[in-house]
């Protein structure tokens, strides 16, 4: 990725990534944990994620095109990156952080 992509790409916040072509009507996500292979379940209805299964869903985001994991939870996910050394610096957490407050989607 060019130095110029890459700044184009970090100065879009997370929120303007995830939720525009989300705002209204129903999306699911039917994935698997990147680390175990555990079902993961998400949907977002009218820009609001609903509970996921299992709870506590963590996303791993960056490194690069192609590293956009979910898993089942913080220690796969920790677990995971320990094990990707150059994605140590990774954006990582619950998904629903996502869904900040005060943003659309809580």
């Amino acid at each position: 990725m060019t130095p110029k992509m890459l700044r184009f790409l970090e100065g879009i916040a997370p929120q303007n990534l995830v939720r525009r072509s989300y705002d209204r009507g129903l999306v699911r996500l039917n994935d698997a944990c990147a680390s175990c292979a555990r079902r993961i379940r998400l949907v977002v209805e009218d820009a609001r994620l609903i509970p996921t299964e299992p709870a506590g869903v963590w996303h791993v985001r960056g490194g690069g095109c192609g590293v956009n994991n979910l898993f089942c939870g913080q220690a796969c996910a920790e677990n995971w990156v320990a094990v990707h050394p150059s994605l140590r610096g990774v954006e990582r957490g619950p998904v629903h952080e996502l869904w900040s407050p005060g943003l659309p989607g809580t």
